[in-house]
């Protein structure tokens, strides 16, 4: 069982109100610089000529990782359209199964795709790729991205319904049939993102901004207090995950329409 500690940080700004991004691949640092590596090689062997690039994003690229609690967060941008669902599915329940065996002191990975592409159309919408990520293979679109200032994060908002149905539904999507292991890393992934949901949510009125799961919930408890419980219910579900549908699922219903509702009054 991993104890909630206050982790992380709020980002600060510069001279002209512009976030700063804190993370650096001299930040990668043993051991995860070796399991950073490893799925790196994973996507190259996969992918072969699709594949675009290669980023890492969170505590990883922030040096922040602690050992027994923090995940390897990594996606890829791919030439042409992605693989399909359930091939996609297979690969990366093996490459997981793989990188925990190799790599016990990591949380399970999150690996996913995207088509360089469309992705590309919107890098100004790519903000959180600015603030949170590094490349570690193929071209970095990052440095094309402009600087982020809090205003940019609350213009987001307006996409905020949209993303939380889609998650919502890839939960769904993802979660039949799947077997213990994968129902857990599928509520560790949507719990973050519920977090994550609720500091968008609050950035307008806190005028701060973290990506820090603590952070998050202590942020979002500040303006929601009748929802502080909820919300580290949250919390704790990203940290010890469950493998019960039978509770996760209404769980994820309750809150989701939490949030979808409040998004659509902040409009």
């Amino acid at each position: 069982m991993i104890k909630i500690q206050k982790h992380g940080a709020i980002l600060s700004t510069d001279k002209d109100g512009y976030l700063i991004p804190d993370v650096s691949l001299d930040k990668i640092v043993p051991p995860w610089d070796e399991a950073v590596n490893f799925i790196k090689e994973a996507y190259i062997k996969h992918l072969g000529k699709r594949l675009h690039s290669v980023y890492i994003r969170g505590s990883v690229a922030r040096g922040l990782a602690i050992e027994g609690i923090s995940d390897l967060d990594s996606f890829a941008l791919l030439r042409g359209n992605p693989p399909k669902k359930k091939d996609e599915l297979e690969w990366t329940k093996k490459v997981s199964e793989q990188y925990m065996k190799r790599f016990p002191f990591s949380a399970r990975p999150e690996i996913w795709f995207n088509r360089e592409e469309p992705f590309c159309k919107n890098l100004e919408e790519k903000w959180w790729l600015k603030l949170n990520a590094v490349c570690i293979y193929g071209e970095n679109l990052i440095p094309r991205i402009p600087p982020v200032k809090l205003e940019t994060i609350v213009a987001n908002l307006k996409f905020q319904r949209d993303y939380i149905s889609e998650i919502i539904s890839y939960l769904h999507e993802g979660i039949e049939g799947a077997d213990p292991e994968q129902i857990k890393a599928y509520c560790t992934w949507i719990c973050k993102r519920f977090l994550r949901a609720g500091m968008a949510l609050v950035v307008s009125r806190a005028k701060v901004f973290s990506r820090d799961l603590y952070y998050c919930y202590e942020m979002f408890a500040k303006f929601y207090p009748q929802q502080e419980a909820t919300m580290r219910q949250a919390l704790e579900y990203a940290l010890n995950p469950i493998e019960s549908k039978e509770i996760l699922l209404p769980f994820v219903k309750r809150l989701g329409e939490f949030l979808s509702q409040e998004a659509d009054i902040d409009r």
